[in-house]
């Protein structure tokens, strides 16, 4: 039996609140304090912008969870997602499930990122793992489809 864990959602668990938190205190302030003299319109415009962008952030961070995978040799997938205020579970036979891809995307901040991605016959994904070690996300691929289906990992990129 293979495991793989990807946590990759903690830090945004972990910002989404604190940002939140900055806003509440931020907007208490400003509010508590009286708009400036000076543009209050243009100052409330971007507080509105600001709260905009960080409840995106929010509802981005709550919809991305942390994989937890479990693979029966040569049987099946088990695959749980773990939300802040849910959990999803599926068992998948392993013909529902395609081999795990090395998926290679560009970021222009932080350089290239490495997903070692899972596709379900249904259309549905998993990532075994995220990293910018094209070596981490092969090897976690290797391992899956060793497991599941006795071959090695193939390359996209994205």
């Amino acid at each position: 039996m293979e495991q793989f864990t990807n946590r990759s959602a903690i830090a945004m668990w972990i910002c989404a609140p604190t940002l939140l938190l900055v806003m509440v205190v931020g907007t208490f302030f400003l509010v508590s304090n009286g708009m400036p003299d000076k543009n209050p319109a243009l100052i409330a415009g971007m507080m509105g912008l600001l709260w905009l962008v960080v409840l995106w952030f929010t509802y981005l961070a709550a919809s991305t969870g942390i994989t937890y995978v479990q693979v029966e040799r040569g049987s099946s997938v088990s695959v749980v997602r773990r939300y802040p205020h849910k959990t999803v579970r599926r068992t998948l036979a392993r013909d529902q499930v395609r081999q795990a891809e090395v998926v290679e995307v560009r970021d222009s901040e932080s350089g290239d990122v490495f997903i070692a991605r899972v596709k379900v016959a249904d259309g549905d994904e998993f990532n075994l793992a995220s990293t910018n070690s094209r070596e981490s996300c092969e090897e976690a691929c290797s391992r899956f489809n060793a497991a599941l289906f006795g071959s090695s990992t193939r390359r996209a990129t994205r």
